[in-house]
């Protein structure tokens, strides 16, 4: 069965897992420039931009246990993500290339035709996450969504609908770890509703429409405004 996780998690639609799973590439947080922050140490394209090769970190390493990431997770990924029954985005950047795995921390993706996108489609507004391929290989989609593994700086506690929760992992592999020890991600469709969280404290972050910025901020509250392009 060929799905993406992000999109079976019971909360009715895909959310930003970011903090749990990591992609090949890295993006500065304020001016979305690639970087190896994520899993992969370096990368790079041959002249033409048919061929990409990616050189992980060895000491990238799974939640719950599932050992080191391994250039097998990559290909496992890319399999599962650009198979025919797919819920992923954007699927069409990643589809198309033979992968070859060169050893457990180098792997090569060889196009037919120019892929000069292929970074994109690897970095953070990319399609592609990282998954285990040891936790598929024992538990299949079924454990990928009771308790899936990923790599970044929270790991998946549990779900139910409109709402999931994380915790931090202390001494990550990357050196770095969260300040905050849980991260609650709750979903609502209404503007309002998400301003009353704000107002009462039951959220301390919000995605609010510009009409209710005067209420939220006449409250005290402050507006953070991204610096990369959106939609």
């Amino acid at each position: 069965q060929h799905v993406q996780p992000v999109n079976r998690d019971g909360t009715g639609g895909a959310f930003d897992l970011d903090a749990v799973f990591q992609r090949l590439i890295g993006n500065d947080s304020k001016t979305g420039v690639y970087d190896n922050s994520a899993l992969a140490e370096s990368w790079e394209a041959n002249d033409d931009f048919t061929v990409w090769t990616f050189h992980l970190k060895p000491e990238a390493e799974w939640h719950h246990g599932w050992g080191k990431v391994t250039s097998a997770d990559v290909a496992h990924s890319y399999e599962i993500q650009t198979g025919p029954d797919t819920l992923a985005t954007g699927i069409q950047a990643l589809r198309g290339a033979e992968v070859e795995i060169i050893d457990d921390h180098t792997i090569r993706f060889v196009f037919d035709e120019p892929r000069m996108d292929f970074d994109f489609a690897n970095a953070g507004r990319g399609s592609m996450y990282i998954y285990s391929k040891a936790q598929f290989d024992a538990e299949g989609m079924e454990g990928y969504d009771r308790a899936p593994a990923g790599t970044g700086h929270f790991r998946f506690v549990e779900r139910e609908p409109g709402r999931v929760l994380l915790e931090a992992v202390q001494d990550h592999w990357s050196g770095i770890s969260p300040e905050f020890d849980e991260l609650e991600l709750r979903f609502s469709l209404e503007p309002a509703t998400k301003l009353a969280m704000l107002l009462s404290g039951e959220a301390d972050i919000a995605v609010i429409p510009r009409e209710l910025h005067r209420d939220a901020v006449a409250a005290g509250m402050e507006i953070v405004t991204s610096q990369q392009p959106s939609k």
